[in-house]
């Protein structure tokens, strides 16, 4: 079954509630406050979960992660890659261990690199050359 519409559903919903809903730089919703207005922008998490879950990950097939399997990546590779981790340490299962999957999701290496794109956008983009270069020096990209 292809997770198509849920995740047409679960980016629809992100942006209605980027729009009606009130919320923090977080994420968190604070009760009582007034919706943005129109030309408030939206936060790096809200452009990175837009991005990753509407990008059709091949991995993603079957069952995509919700906005909170995914969340905490960005902040955490950016960290990573600020301190001089290159992709390959984030991503190993015994160093970095911020491979980008879930109990019930598989992210294959090539959309677990565009994922990892998307966060460097939306997070540290002066780091992004840093990023292409090194993944297309070791053929991933």
């Amino acid at each position: 079954m292809r997770t198509t519409t849920t995740t047409t559903a679960i980016v629809t919903t992100l942006l209605l509630a980027s729009l009606v809903g009130c919320g923090t730089e977080d994420g968190t919703t604070t009760p009582g406050t007034t919706a943005p207005s129109p030309g408030v922008t939206e936060s790096a998490k809200q452009r990175f979960l837009v991005g990753a879950l509407s990008a059709d990950f091949e991995g993603w097939t079957d069952y995509a992660p919700i906005e909170t399997d995914l969340a905490h990546f960005p902040l955490e590779w950016c960290k990573g890659l600020k301190a001089g981790r290159s992709v390959k340490y984030l991503f190993d299962e015994k160093e970095g261990k911020l491979y980008p999957s879930g109990k019930d999701w598989n992210t294959i290496k090539p959309d677990a690199h565009k994922l990892l794109l998307i966060a460097v956008d939306t997070h540290c983009p002066e780091l992004r050359n840093q990023v292409t270069t090194e993944l297309v020096e070791s053929g991933e990209l």
